[in-house]
């Protein structure tokens, strides 16, 4: 990694509402798992459920035929595929993620936005090459408590697309980092505004 990736992580590790992770080819950043306990929890539930309702599948065949209408046969292989297609469903929907994540991918250009789930793993990710991105603002919070949001607006796309959520001054070093290392790894040159880095964007905050 470049030493100007390196001095990028160094700044993010003192974070305490984000998660940076460095990399080879870039960085990943992602919400803090300690801001959502009881997401976590939700997900762990559905989880169990989803497998119980799966092994369900398996264990109604050990019930007595005698409670079953018609042929009993057909009757457990209809519930066998209920108890499987429900539970594998739930499985799904509950390992969805719920932690936005943005992934910064020097080597490919582009951005990647997703949600990791409580085993830290992305499912459903949404590739973006940087040259389709049109600008990054910050919304700063109504509330003191409540967490800033980046945003990310997309050239030809009307509505911003919200990416991570954190503590305000943490959410706006963030997009000033990203300012700087998109323009970095695109080789755009921008006007420099006065202590504002380097950007190929309009780092504002709303």
């Amino acid at each position: 990694m470049s030493a100007h990736f390196e001095t990028s992580m160094i700044d993010m590790t003192k974070w305490q509402s984000l998660v940076s992770f460095p990399s080879s080819f870039g960085y990943s950043v992602s919400e803090h798992p300690d801001r959502f306990k009881r997401e976590a929890a939700v997900e762990v539930i559905i989880r169990c459920v989803a497998i119980l309702i799966v092994f369900g599948a398996y264990f109604q065949w050990f019930l007595p035929s005698l409670i079953m209408r018609g042929d009993p046969a057909v009757a457990k292989a209809v519930l066998s595929i209920v108890f499987a297609g429900t539970g594998l469903g739930l499985y799904v929907v509950g390992t969805r993620g719920f932690l936005n994540e943005l992934t910064l991918n020097m080597t490919k250009q582009e951005l990647r936005i997703g949600k990791l789930n409580g085993q830290g793993r992305n499912r459903i990710a949404r590739h973006i090459a940087l040259d389709r991105v049109e600008s990054m603002f910050v919304k700063r919070p109504s509330e003191r408590q409540a967490p800033a949001t980046l945003y990310l607006r997309l050239a030809g796309k009307p509505r911003a697309i919200a990416v991570l959520r954190g503590h305000q001054s943490e959410v706006e070093a963030l997009h000033m980092r990203l300012c700087q290392d998109i323009q970095f790894a695109t080789q755009k040159r921008a006007v420099v505004r006065p202590q504002r880095p380097p950007s190929v964007f309009k780092p504002q905050s709303v």
